[in-house]
């Protein structure tokens, strides 16, 4: 459905955005989340909608723009009033008091039915048992999921910009650092604000004996706790940073360092930017304006066509130009100024005049906005094909392995990656950042995901398919860039709120100097080609590894030691030993990638612990040595990657052979977990099934979201074959096609299973 305006009556007050049974909402009346996020309303068109709140909340008798997640479709059928009634049942009434619509919960022990802050509506009872939902807790499109600095926005003037830093002293405010990623913060659809450190660390408040609180970073519990939610309201200008189930928001100390939770509200509160902030998302939520532009009397009218005819426009009109981003407004601007109207009174044309003025002013500077990022975007990839034959070539392909070697990869963790790295580059040039994320996030709002390009569903092709993928990928980004335009430029409301950022320099500003563009494209086009090759690498290659701790394995440590110093990587355990790790031809481990493939990545600041570890997208299949009364080669490696920003659990259910990992384990978000099984003989194989789940998930956490199962055929005098079977998907989770690679005998090390788990929406 899009963004919509949205007029409501009388708020029904509830606590806790419960409605007891026995409530009837009439015609107009609403109830709204504690977090003022979402508004359930009897609307008065017969429709019972549930609405994700974008922007400022509704005053009774007030309006706001909502994001449709779920209704009744009664409006057809006469619809007058929704009671959640005390047999159970949920019933809309038509204005006879006949039932149009029912949840069919009649005879269950409802106790309220809850407007939930993660977009969820569920039927409880007493006991907290779900008796029905509309499970929409993961359908919501403001904000998107992406990594942001959060800056201060009361920096005195002329000083570098401060932004929140996570460190061993607590919250800070410190300058921004070239990819820091303790100063990188994602908030999440449910709340969280997910530190750019990983490991499921997410700022968290803390309440002392005493009552004082104070905040940390902490590994967040599961479900997580209210002390880790977190409510940014949504505006064009600074936000407030609210805890959930406190009276306090982040807050400055009087050092103008140190950052602290305190008793702030309203204006006093809204203390930080997000970065990116997206405004073009926020103007694009705005109401639309009624009529399109200032409509023109009779006589306006008249001065309107003969400025027309006077322009050589006719049959256009100006105002039709606007969205034409070649059009030559500007020399519009002064023919128009410089006419002389005497045929008509000055009461007459210059009001006129003065109108279209303003408009045209508004127009070049939003022009100029969507011209510069055109120019980026074709100039970050102009030359995509040549690079990524090259690129390619880097990575090990040779003309028939396209035919037969897949990659997988997902479109917006391409996106993200650029705008990641122009944010850390230099968070003042954050502009095209800001145009990319309110790009996508409008793409993937769209009421028909399954036709966009721009999803985060992963894809699968062949290394010589990549180039289409990418390509059709980023002409839909440019055509959504378009779509806001034309959005914004046929909008008199939107078209000032653009113009007025298209000249702020402020950090939700969309100022765009000339010289810009060429030191974004240089920023951007790093974590591009770093991005490509994160999907090629692992059609190609695997990470061996081994720890110091379980000896040196069949010649790893030497392999390690020949292993060229641009490919390899020894990370420390809190227990003195060591993981250490290399890249290697994933059926030799003596067979490197190039320095050059290597120098790309490294080029592109990507930590060596997160490419050799899995973490930020990286998932490459690992094979290991691990001594466990089984041959390497009876070791299966099962490596598998959470490409979410939930923390999820991991059951594995071993039928066949043994586990060496634990049967339960947590994957925290925007990372790897390495899980082992062996074969017991030379005659059973192994067989294990794992099954993963979303404790975040409320009242649908029982339920699966993702299962595969991993076999091994057992080795001997050769080596076993590796193969997965058996996905299941639910819910908006998918799982990529897994990545499967036989032990070896001679080189002692374990076979491997690559798969990773990402959200569609």
């Amino acid at each position: 459905m899009g963004y919509v305006p949205v007029t409501v009556g009388d708020q029904v007050e509830v606590s806790g955005g419960n409605i007891p049974v026995g409530t009837t909402l009439t015609a107009g009346q609403w109830v709204i989340s504690t977090a003022n996020t979402y508004l359930l309303t009897m609307q008065t068109d017969g429709n019972l909608v549930l609405y994700q709140v974008i922007g400022t909340p509704p005053e009774s008798g007030g309006s706001f723009t909502g994001f449709a997640l779920w209704w009744t479709g009664t409006d057809a059928n006469g619809g007058k009033t929704f009671s959640v009634q005390t047999d159970g049942n949920l019933v809309v009434y038509d204005g006879n008091g006949s039932p149009v619509w029912s949840s069919g919960t009649v005879g269950q022990p409802a106790a309220n039915l809850t407007v939930q802050n993660d977009g969820n509506l569920v039927l409880y009872s007493a006991q907290l048992a779900v008796l029905w939902a509309t499970y929409t807790n993961d359908s919501q499109v403001w904000p998107k999921s992406n990594w942001s600095y959060i800056q201060y926005s009361l920096s005195e003037q002329g000083q570098a910009p401060l932004v929140l830093t996570a460190g061993s002293g607590g919250l800070t405010l410190t300058p921004p650092q070239t990819a820091a990623p303790s100063q990188m913060w994602q908030l999440t659809p449910d709340g969280r604000l997910l530190s750019g450190l990983l490991g499921g660390q997410v700022l968290t408040l803390q309440t002392a004996g005493d009552g004082t609180a104070s905040l940390a970073l902490a590994i967040q519990t599961m479900p997580p706790a209210g002390a880790q939610i977190w409510v940014l309201s949504s505006a064009l200008e600074a936000v407030a940073i609210t805890a959930l189930d406190a009276a306090l928001a982040l807050g400055v100390a009087s050092d103008g360092i140190s950052v602290q939770p305190q008793s702030l509200t309203g204006a006093q509160a809204q203390q930080w930017f997000v970065m990116p902030a997206n405004p073009l998302q926020a103007i694009i939520a705005l109401p639309p304006a009624n009529p399109s532009f200032p409509v023109f009397t009779t006589e306006q009218q008249q001065v309107y066509a003969e400025i027309n005819q006077r322009l050589n426009l006719a049959p256009s009109t100006l105002r039709e130009q606007y969205t034409n981003l070649n059009a030559a407004i500007g020399s519009y601007q002064t023919s128009v100024l410089g006419m002389k109207f005497d045929s008509f009174q000055p009461d007459v044309w210059k009001p006129v005049v003065e109108q279209l003025n303003r408009e045209m002013t508004a127009v070049i500077v939003v022009h100029n906005l969507f011209n510069n990022y055109s120019t980026f975007h074709n100039a970050l990839f102009a030359d995509q094909s040549d690079l990524l034959s090259e690129l390619i070539a880097l990575a090990g392909f040779e003309t028939g392995d396209d035919q037969t070697t897949g990659v997988w990869g997902v479109i917006i963790n391409i996106l993200s990656s650029i705008v990641y790295t122009v944010l850390s580059a230099d968070p003042a040039t954050a502009v095209a950042a800001n145009i990319i994320q309110s790009a996508v996030n409008v793409a993937v709002a769209a009421s028909d995901v399954s036709t966009q390009s721009i999803t985060a569903s992963p894809f699968q092709v062949t290394a010589a398919q990549l180039a289409g993928q990418l390509s059709d990928s980023l002409e839909a980004l440019l055509t959504t860039v378009g779509d806001m335009a034309t959005t914004i430029l046929t909008d008199w409301t939107k078209l000032q709120a653009a113009a007025k950022l298209g000249i702020s320099f402020a950090p939700n500003g969309l100022a765009w100097p000339p010289l810009t563009t060429a030191e974004l494209v240089k920023q951007a086009k790093p974590s591009y080609v770093a991005s490509v090759m994160q999907m090629l690498l692992q059609a190609k290659f695997r990470i061996y590894q081994y720890s110091t701790s379980n000896g040196s394995g069949s010649g790893f440590a030497g392999q390690y030691g020949d292993a060229p110093s641009y490919g390899k990587y020894a990370s420390s355990q809190p227990d003195g030993s060591s993981v250490c790790y290399w890249i290697a031809d994933a059926n030799d481990y003596g067979t490197y990638p190039s320095s050059q493939a290597m120098d790309v990545i490294w080029g592109a600041g990507v930590p060596q612990n997160d490419f050799f570890a899995g973490n930020n997208g990286w998932g490459l299949p690992k094979a290991v040595y691990e001594p466990a009364g089984a041959p390497p080669f009876d070791i299966l490696a099962v490596a598998i990657t959470n490409l979410t920003p939930n923390m999820l659990t991991i059951v594995a259910d071993c039928t066949e052979g043994s586990l060496l990992s634990p049967a339960n384990t947590v994957l925290a978000p925007y990372s790897t977990v390495l899980l082992l099984g062996q074969c017991l003989s030379n005659i059973k194989g192994q067989a294990i099934t794992f099954t993963l789940y979303d404790p975040s998930a409320g009242p649908t956490a029982d339920d699966l979201i993702a299962q595969f199962s991993t076999h091994q055929h057992p080795g001997g005098i050769v080596v076993g074959d590796v193969w997965a079977d058996g996905q299941i998907e639910a819910g908006n989770y998918t799982l990529t096609s897994p990545v499967c690679y036989t032990g070896s005998i001679g080189q002692g090390y374990s076979g491997s299973v690559q798969i990773a788990v990402a959200r569609t929406c």
